[in-house]
């Protein structure tokens, strides 16, 4: 009987599982999932302590293997799926305004780093993620009484990418059935002020203002 021998395992399938493009607001994070096969090793159930997976994120679609090693953060095991092991990571919250891309990177044992994109080993697609900026709400300051009934609001916002502004009141603070919903204030424009007959007198109001983008409010 001759002797036998096993070969060695490695990353056949790596990928960025979902979301492959979303945005978030300032502040805020979006959680970023990705799959790899090792086979062997990722139909074992748990965590395999022999897989590392990060997430990075740079400021240009280029190959993920030429970004700055500041650019990835390690990602935490999440779940079995079937013959592949999930991986996730939080980002956006400490992201400046603006537009990024991400990948995974991920390594068995010592192996060379795998890194995955969408629909798979990384080609050229990587995910699109967008931080969009909140207004800040400038007067009236917060809880203000005696404002006048056809009184102005104001805002102010940073981001050029900003196509226009929705102003919402209600005397909700869920904003849930506004008294007024103005949609269509332009990018120019960060102060809008109220029609009058539309508030009555001594009565507490609630306002906010959204950013439209091309992508989303």
């Amino acid at each position: 009987e001759g002797y036998s021998f096993t070969t060695e395992s490695a990353i056949t399938f790596a990928n960025i599982q979902f979301p492959t493009n979303t945005v978030v607001n300032e502040t805020e994070n979006v959680t970023i999932y990705g799959q790899l096969t090792v086979p062997g090793v990722t139909d074992n159930d748990g965590n395999n302590t022999t897989i590392k997976a990060w997430v990075g994120l740079n400021t240009e679609n280029t190959n993920p293997a030429t970004w700055d090693e500041s650019a990835w953060e390690l990602a935490d095991y999440n779940v079995d799926k079937e013959s592949t092991d999930e991986y996730k990571a939080e980002v956006g919250e400490e992201l400046a305004l603006g537009k990024y891309y991400y990948a995974f990177r991920y390594q068995y044992k010592e192996q060379t780093f795998v890194y995955g994109g969408i629909d798979g080993e990384w080609d050229g697609a990587s995910g699109e993620l967008e931080v969009l900026e909140i207004p800040s709400l400038v007067t009236p300051l917060n809880n203000t009484t005696k404002v006048d009934l056809d009184g102005v609001l104001s805002w102010e916002t940073t981001d050029d990418r900003i196509k226009g502004f929705q102003l919402q009141i209600d005397d909700e603070p869920t904003l849930g059935s506004p008294l007024v919903d103005e949609l269509g204030i332009a990018a120019s424009e960060q102060s809008y002020t109220i029609t009058e007959g539309v508030l009555e007198h001594a009565t507490k109001y609630f306002w906010k203002v959204r950013a439209v983008y091309d992508t989303t409010n």
